[in-house]
């Protein structure tokens, strides 16, 4: 059951909103900005959404697989806007990448960031 779950969830991602590097970099940007408009700060709640969402998508998935991609830090945890500040900056980091899927970028930098300890 959870295999089929698993995959019900992975095809119906698929069909969703697909948003690339690009997208996430420009619009969650607006988020630590001062003087952002009222339609980049919609844009910027939006893209804070879409990377809770990518992370929580993540946790799902480590738990039915049973092997986390990345593991967070168990005693203080993080906040969404660490998380997504974290993604912003690997995003920065990479322009050559920027045009790929935002899923798959998102767990490589997460996975960079927060690598699980070979106990």
């Amino acid at each position: 059951m959870r295999t089929v779950t698993f995959f019900v969830v992975l095809i119906l991602s698929d069909t969703c909103l697909a948003m690339t590097g690009n997208d996430v970099l420009n619009q969650c940007r607006s988020l630590f900005q001062n003087d952002a408009s009222v339609e980049q700060a919609m844009e910027g709640i939006s893209c804070a959404g879409y990377v809770s969402g990518l992370n929580d998508m993540a946790v799902l998935t480590s738990i039915l697989l049973e092997k986390p991609g990345y593991c967070l830090p168990r005693k203080e945890g993080l906040g969404n806007g660490q998380v997504i500040r974290v993604f912003l900056l690997w995003l920065e980091k990479h322009p050559a990448e920027l045009h790929e899927s935002a899923r798959s970028l998102f767990l490589t930098a997460m996975g960079e960031a927060f690598p699980c300890s070979a106990e």
